[in-house]
């Protein structure tokens, strides 16, 4: 082989590996690449972990779920049956749709339900505990889960006096003079339940308590407010 052939095909060998090196290497910059863009793109979700101790409330309405609407969830964890939470009906309206006895509560408003504190200091400024593990938004019905350790922070009581308060509007002014459109349990929301929290077990309306019927929303033809049935499941593990 002459000379100019041995060259022509070193030249040529070296040529072709430096080809695929940098076609190599082009690759997995490319790889590389896609996996960062992709990072920046779909950050890690940080996934809840899983609750031991759950408490998942459901109630239904007569009409279609409005979402502008507010619909509370309202706990009373004093140890005191005889005090609980209440709609607020008559001005002046408080904190703008609760009054009685209540600690803590879950809003429910545009599709979004948020864990609120009762701020002894200030009532129209609650604290925020955080959101729900699990929240479902049906035509008719809505379902939240909550984990009692983060929502009871002091720890869990032995019972809580509940109430579901439905209202078209969060009522501030102390002069108002409209019309309070309002539905709760009880033929006029005055009737909240103690369920006890010690151990797992379903608790359903009716059933040892007053039976939450339909058409007592105020004023008639709320269906959207209108409470007609409800469910809590309380879940422990020890």
């Amino acid at each position: 082989m002459a000379i100019s052939d041995d060259i022509n095909l070193k030249w040529g060998r070296e040529t072709v590996f430096k080809f695929y090196h940098h076609v190599n290497s082009l690759k997995w910059y490319i790889v590389l690449t896609m996996l960062l863009v992709g990072c920046a793109r779909y950050p890690k979700i940080e996934m809840p972990q899983v609750s031991k101790n759950r408490l998942t409330i459901t109630f239904e309405v007569k009409g279609t779920i409005n979402p502008n609407s507010y619909y509370f969830l309202a706990f009373d964890d004093d140890d005191d049956p005889l005090d609980g939470p209440l709609p607020a009906v008559v001005k002046p309206f408080g904190n703008g749709w609760g009054t009685g006895s209540f600690t803590r509560f879950i809003e429910i408003h545009l599709s979004r339900a948020t864990l609120f504190e009762v701020n002894p200091n200030d009532p129209l400024q609650p604290v925020l505990i955080g959101y729900p593990i699990d929240f479902e938004q049906r035509q008719s019905s809505i379902t939240v889960t909550v984990d009692m350790d983060s929502f009871f922070r002091a720890g869990i009581p032995n019972a809580i006096d509940f109430n579901i308060i439905a209202v078209d509007e969060i009522i501030l002014d102390p002069n108002y003079e409209g019309i309070r459109s309002y539905d709760a349990l009880g033929p006029r929301g005055n009737d909240y339940v103690t369920i006890p929290m010690q151990a797992t077990a379903e608790y359903r309306n009716g059933q040892g308590f007053i039976k939450e019927l339909s058409g007592d929303a105020f004023p008639a033809g709320s269906d959207h407010l209108d409470i007609v049935d409800w469910e809590v499941k309380v879940v422990r593990v020890k």
